[in-house]
């Protein structure tokens, strides 16, 4: 995950080298992570000691990661914790009504319809497959071929990797134990996200006419149109905001300060 991040935001979208190697193999890589997340959404489920709680959890960390990701995006899409809280209420559903097969997948009709008008990132694609990995949970090797055409659009290799890495677990629990270290794992999806962040705030304030503004869309696609020489005037003019420079906007609007 988090490469794949670096990949997409630092290597991309900052240095624009989406179209590298290194930054194909990167985000290929962080493909892998998505499977991974949804079949521990489901082993989550039939192992918290209260569900309620681990609802608020991954909502509380949704939210908090929302800040960062909206200032690092422009596409309108909402961070995947909201994905993996909307498979998370998929897994409730249908396991409440999973005495009856056509009630069970209608269940899990509204969480993806959800998932896809609001844009959370994967979209219809990532509860389902977190709905795969339910239905599936006791035949695990059928996850492969139910789960792969539901998110084969994000790469080939990387969501494969993923597949096959969920057929390793054995059932116990892992080396993660005791409360501070589970929320220090939820922790570290805003945590890198903010990092990220700062980084592309840092380039930004180095060059902002070769390096991609990430910080907020608007301005992004504003000073993008605008020619190298105007972008390195130290004022720039920016009638959406009805403010006249770029450190001044950062100072203000993000109370970042730029060096």
């Amino acid at each position: 995950m988090t490469v794949d991040h670096i990949a997409l935001f630092v290597f991309d979208q900052a240095w624009g080298m989406g179209e590298t190697w290194i930054c194909e193999v990167m985000r290929c890589f962080g493909r892998i992570a998505f499977p991974v997340f949804a079949f521990l959404i489901v082993e989550g489920y039939f192992h918290t000691r209260c569900l309620w709680k681990y609802i608020l959890s991954l909502f509380i960390t949704a939210s908090i990661s929302e800040i960062p990701w909206q200032l690092l995006t422009d596409d309108g899409s909402h961070n995947v914790v909201f994905t993996l809280l909307m498979g998370l209420v998929a897994v409730y559903l249908m396991d409440q009504s999973r005495h009856c097969l056509p009630l069970m997948l209608l269940m899990v009709a509204s969480p993806m319809v959800l998932a896809t008008v609001l844009h959370f990132d994967y979209e219809w694609r990532g509860v389902g497959l977190t709905a795969v990995f339910f239905l599936f949970r006791e035949k695990r090797m059928l996850t492969l071929p139910f789960g792969f055409p539901l998110i084969m659009e994000y790469g080939t290799i990387g969501p494969i990797l993923g597949l096959l890495v969920t057929q390793m677990y054995s059932g116990k629990r892992g080396f993660i134990k005791g409360r501070w270290m589970k929320y220090l794992f939820y922790m570290y999806y805003p945590l890198h996200l903010m990092i990220l962040m700062a980084i592309a705030h840092f380039f930004f304030c180095k060059n902002p006419s070769s390096l991609s503004l990430a910080l907020h869309p608007q301005v992004n696609s504003h000073l993008y149109r605008k020619s190298n020489e105007e972008c390195n005037l130290p004022h720039i003019q920016m009638n959406m905001l009805g403010e006249t420079s770029i450190p001044y906007y950062l100072n203000n609007y993000l109370h970042l300060p730029c060096y």
